[in-house]
């Protein structure tokens, strides 16, 4: 039978209904008492769609063979949650065991057929909760209500927490989750947080709610679902839900065929079908279907070289389709409101509508060239308004070589290098190549970050330009790569072949972070204020950095680069021989062997220096790491809330965040170690507005990795993110938690003041922070309130490239022993008058502590001290710089000693110890410190003092 997409819920609905009701017509209670449960009615619960319900008696038996039939073709699978309840019937039986299934506790069944095929079930107030899938992606959620005769048989104990799940504490706060923050009192001191605690005794499979609802099912298995509690094949890439424009969906299925489905267009007689090899190929008709779904029972071999194209027609006349609602804002780079067809692939049901997938094999580099300038400028061309948008993207590029296109915009051929055109990447955006090493994917086009302000070109004012990434890929036959950017914009694993690097192209520019490059060419800082580079290769010159400029396991050929700090001499250069321990930012690949999307996840190293990717022969190589299945993440989109998330994470799945803005009930909580989240097209976490909490909370365990996501304070929460709770004793230094680029932002998005207290607060020992911007926004819509940017607790915390900008109370405070910073960039609060809170802050308990490179730029505040250390000869500092960008001035750079910028731009500080400042020069000089007293202070989880 032939059926549309809305003909198949209604026959999968009464197929499910009337396999249950035969279930449960004899039904035998606890014990010796006879208990039948009869059903009544159905209330389907499906997104987008109105409830509907269902009368169980309407059925007939032909209609239960038709239904059944339809059931094992397509794959769906229910999901009972039940306790102490018996089953009998025959139709279970004649069902494809890998198709349907039931899950819950103390089951037992009279039919032996039926009970290979269940596990359990759960009952409770008269009330079945069930939700089932098929491997077609439609996911649909039921409450079934039934009549008892001995309703006492099953007995439920009441809820202590009304409204909460069973089993949390009462008093909790209502709405609460297991493995939320259990045990927070009413009696909670005023002002204090209660430690954070592990999560009860209760388990994810003792939700109350159905949790399957856009559960994924997997491509390239026929027939079967996974999840949860059905764990795919290994390396089997899932595909989710179907997207809600127009119910387009794809299965690929055993028989290498891909099935296309879609809802049918009011209006329409017929449909053309057309395949291409990506989005932007080329396209071939396939097919005129007069239904709404088409199997191509020929793809290419390669299924994600399989893009399906849509036509409506009425006659010959093509059908304008409305253009689909973008939940971000956004309206793509389409200016009109229809569209003349509908899309859909693998790629797209796995990543969701806005990660892009380029492809040489396919795709033209002037439609490549075409596409991204004209998102960048929108994502770019309106100033402050365009990087406070929710408007999320991703550009991923296949291996191959991109190159040969001239724009025919007069905008993108400013300083164009060999004939080739410039890629512009605006706010919010990341581009990455796919290859497992950078050389696989090759851009011949210049690369610019376009200026924020001042006309939004090149060689404008770049302060600006936040908030996007570079990744993966080499700039080929001596492209330039020009990267003028700020804070939160990473470049990591670029291979420049023999062009020049800039990090400023003629303007004045703040930034800026590298991390993994190998520099072929020249490269030059500019006007950049400050800029730390980690673990690169410079194959020639680098300088012009003006204030701050710190090169860390780097590797060089040329005779230029700096090789020793130059702060004794009284300048803005710091030379780190390595990089002690540290483990570079997992990424997505294509795997060639295979053709399977994959995350290479690197592995530790210690006293470092030069790339992961190229040894020194001059081969490429993946370096130690580990490689791990997409299908062992979780692949989430915008509307996925926090418990679904930390469902996935407490069952053991990593979680890949595709682009966009995800407000979070509830903080995203990872438990298990080794546990890898991900973001991609700077994915946003935003707690909720009920969520007085937090973004994101590790528990105190090893080797979890948090990477390449923004966290944005919409309302007002404890933290943004927290890594362990409170007496965290735990020792991880042989598999140590990594943060890589995590970008806190406080205010500027949302109208009126919110409140983060802090942003980051690491209490966890042995944490690795590699490129955190933590930033209270002195620019936007509406107010701010964040007290600190940065507090680490935790023992032997080492932190790369951190910037923390704009707090009101301490900018970083540092609690705990044998904690190490290389590199850190802080602006004071925009705010004329004096504070007693400084820029970085070592509690006088330390006894251990080493940080270099430390810049602190004083702007409308008067600050008596930029950094307070305790006088300890275990406490070093090194390369200190203060500047006054105008206002009040810092007075001291550290200890009382450095001098005030009040008359001059800047002072430094080469070495402070034990009470001891070294200030650099011609003649460096010695200068005496003070002693500062710790102030009483309470932060977020309780005293720390």
């Amino acid at each position: 039978m032939e059926a549309t997409k809305s003909g198949k819920l209604v026959v999968l609905m009464f197929a499910v209904c009337f396999a249950l009701a035969l279930c449960l017509a004899a039904c035998n209670g606890a014990g010796d008492k006879a208990t039948v449960y009869t059903l009544k009615q159905l209330t389907v619960k499906a997104a987008g769609q109105e409830d509907k319900v269902v009368n169980l008696e309407e059925a007939t038996e032909s209609q239960i063979a038709a239904y059944r039939a339809v059931i094992n073709r397509y794959g769906d699978k229910v999901t009972i949650k039940g306790k102490s309840a018996e089953f009998s019937g025959t139709l279970f039986s004649t069902l494809n065991p890998a198709k349907f299934s039931m899950k819950g506790q103390n089951v037992a069944f009279s039919d032996p057929a039926v009970a290979g095929l269940f596990t359990s079930a759960r009952l409770a107030n008269g009330r079945l909760s069930v939700s089932f899938s098929n491997t077609n992606g439609d996911i649909y959620a039921f409450d079934y209500f039934t009549s008892a005769k001995n309703p006492s048989d099953f007995p439920v104990a009441p809820d202590p927490d009304p409204g909460d799940n069973p089993g949390d504490n009462p008093g909790d706060n209502p709405g609460d989750n297991p493995g939320d923050n259990p045990g927070n009192q009413p009696s909670d001191p005023p002002g204090g947080y209660s430690p954070v605690k592990k999560p009860s005794s209760n388990t994810p499979s003792e939700f109350d709610a159905p949790v399957y609802v856009n559960r994924p099912v997997y491509s390239g298995e026929s027939g079967s679902t996974a999840g949860i509690d059905y764990p795919a094949p290994s390396g089997s890439p899932y595909v989710d839900a179907p997207e809600a424009f127009s119910g387009l969906n794809i299965r690929y299925t055993d028989a290498k065929t891909m099935e296309i489905i879609w809802n049918p267009i009011s209006g329409a007689t017929s449909y053309e079908v057309y395949r291409a090899g990506s989005r932007l190929g080329p396209r071939t008709k396939l097919a005129d279907a007069t239904g709404t779904s088409y199997t191509d029972a020929s793809p290419r071999a390669n299924k994600y070289e399989n893009y399906y194209f849509i036509v409506a027609k009425n006659g010959g006349t093509t059908i304008p389709l409305a253009k689909p609602s973008n939940p971000s804002g956004w309206q793509g780079n389409n200016p009109h409101t229809h569209i003349d067809c509908q899309w859909i692939s693998l790629e797209k049901k796995i990543f969701g509508e806005y990660t892009y997938f380029y492809d040489a094999k396919f795709d033209s580099m002037q439609a490549i060239c075409d596409e991204i300038n004209s998102i960048g400028g929108q994502m770019q061309g309106a100033g402050n308004e365009s990087q406070m948008s929710t408007a999320r993207i991703a550009y991923y590029f296949k291996p191959g070589e991109y190159k040969g296109y001239v724009a025919s915009d007069n905008r993108f051929k400013e300083g164009r290098a060999n004939g080739n055109s410039s890629l512009w990447i605006g706010f919010n955006t990341s581009m990455s190549g796919l290859g497992l090493t950078p050389e696989e994917t090759k851009i011949g086009n210049r690369l610019v970050a376009p200026a924020a302000l001042d006309g939004n070109g090149e060689g404008g004012n770049v302060t600006h330009n936040f908030w996007r990434s570079v990744e993966n890929f080499e700039m080929s036959d001596g492209v330039e790569f020009c990267w003028s950017v700020s804070q939160a914009a990473p470049a990591r694993r670029i291979f420049v072949n023999g062009g020049r690097s800039k990090w400023e192209n003629g303007g004045w520019a703040s930034g800026g972070y590298t991390a993994d490059c190998y520099f072929g060419g020249q490269v030059a800082g500019g006007g950049q204020q400050q800029w730390y580079t980690r673990n690169c290769h410079y194959s020639s010159s680098y300088g012009g950095t003006n204030w701050n400029q710190v090169s860390q396991g780097c590797t060089f050929t040329g005779q230029n680069p700096p090789r020793q700090s130059n702060y004794m001499r009284g300048n803005q250069d710091v030379w780190v021989e390595e990089t002690p321990i540290i483990r570079e930012k997992p990424f997505l690949f294509l795997d060639r062997e295979d053709g399977e999307y994959k995350v290479f996840v690197p592995g530790i190293r210690v006293g470092s220096a030069g790339v992961t990717w190229r040894n020194a022969s001059g081969e490429f190589i993946a370096g130690n790491g580990q490689i791990v299945p997409l299908s062992q993440f979780y692949v989430a989109k915008v509307g996925d809330s926090a418990k679904k998330l930390n469902y996935m994470l407490a069952s053991g799945k990593h979680l890949y965040l595709t682009p966009g803005v995800y407000d979070v009930e509830e903080p995203v909580h990872v438990t298990q170690p080794n546990t890898i989240v991900l973001g991609s097209g700077l994915a946003a976490l935003a707690p909720a507005q009920a969520n007085r909490y937090g973004a994101v909370l590790v528990d105190d365990v090893p080797g979890v990795t948090v990477a390449s996501i923004m966290l944005d304070a919409h309302y007002a929460s404890t933290y943004l993110i927290r890594a362990g709770g409170m007496d965290c004793n735990n020792n991880n230094s042989k598999n140590p938690t990594l943060l890589a680029d995590i970008f806190c932002r406080v205010g500027g998005y949302m109208g009126g003041t919110v409140r983060a207290d802090v942003s980051m607060q690491i209490n966890s020992n042995s944490v690795i922070g590699d490129h955190c911007w933590l930033w209270g926004a002195d620019h936007g819509r509406g107010g701010y309130n964040a007290t600190n940017g940065l507090i680490v607790a935790g023992d032997d915390v080492t932190m790369y490239g951190a910037f923390v900008e704009h707090y009101r109370g301490h900018q970083t405070i540092w609690y705990g022993n044998g904690g190490e910073l290389y590199f850190y960039q802080n602006e004071s609060p925009y705010r004329f008058g004096d504070t007693q809170y400084c820029a970085y802050k070592v509690w006088n308990t330390v006894e251990t502590h080493y940080a270099v490179g430390i810049g602190m730029y004083g702007l409308g505040t008067n600050i008596e001290h930029g950094a307070e250390v305790p006088n300890k000869p275990g406490v070093v500092m090194e390369s200190l710089i203060t500047t006054n960008l105008g206002g009040g001035p810092t007075r001291n750079v550290i200890n009382g000693t450095g001098g005030s910028t009040q008359g001059t731009f800047s002072q430094r500080v080469a070495q402070y110890c034990n009470g001891e400042a070294v200030i650099g020069g011609a003649t460096p000089r010695t200068v005496a410190g003070v002693d500062i007293p710790d102030e009483e202070l309470s932060v977020p989880g309780g005293p720390l003092s």
